[in-house]
């Protein structure tokens, strides 16, 4: 017996009928079986999460304006509530009653410290996505986000929730100065003078 409709959440008397084959004529005996049935208790805590896929962004050093990147969180298993899980989970989904599924995030980078340490990553106020800014070349590499889903109702899932590329793109060279008289170079050729040369290794780029 495994009731699982809670109108049935009672006592109840049931009896026992025994008769006999060879004496087809003799009453049966009755036997009282009283039976009550209780409600199971719920337990939250039963809830599983499944995480997620991480997220990939790249983004290069110079962008205009911040590029927003969402961060995929761990979901409730559906089967950890469904009807082949344990009785004393399903009892908290009874009558449209539900487990508490909200989370809060913890994010760090994959060493164990703190967004801002990276210097480009900002995330918003529930932590939900991130703004990236990379603007030079401490910023360029591969980073990886780390995220801890702090559930209501059971554990608390951590998982790589993004990996961010940060590439650097040259758009312009500026030309360097030219060689001058007043930057100590000779400039002037004699002809049938022996070769003029004008060393430039010393002209860089800005």
């Amino acid at each position: 017996m495994a009731p699982s409709d809670t109108s049935l959440v009672s006592a109840h008397s049931f009896y026992l009928k025994t008769t006999y084959d060879e004496y087809v004529a003799h009453a049966g005996l009755y036997t009282s079986l009283p039976v009550t049935v209780t409600t199971s208790g719920c337990d939250c805590e039963l809830l599983a999460w499944d995480d997620p896929s991480a997220a990939a962004v790249t983004v290069n050093v110079g962008v205009a304006s911040a590029v927003t990147q969402a961060l995929p969180p761990a979901t409730v298993r559906a089967s950890s509530k469904g009807a082949t899980a344990a009785q004393n989970i399903q009892q908290c989904y009874v009558g449209g009653a539900s487990c508490t599924e909200t989370s809060t995030w913890t994010l760090l980078l994959k060493d164990g410290s703190a967004l801002s340490t990276a210097g480009f990553i900002t995330a918003n106020g529930a932590k939900t996505s991130l703004d990236l800014l990379p603007t030079g070349p401490s910023h360029v590499g591969t980073w990886e986000i780390w995220a801890t889903q702090d559930t209501a109702s059971g554990p608390n899932p951590n998982y790589l929730a993004l990996t961010i590329t940060v590439g650097c793109t040259i758009t312009a060279v500026a030309n360097p100065t030219a060689p001058s008289v007043a930057g100590g170079y000779t400039l002037t050729y004699e002809i049938f003078y022996s070769a003029l040369e004008i060393d430039l290794s010393s002209i860089a780029y800005p």
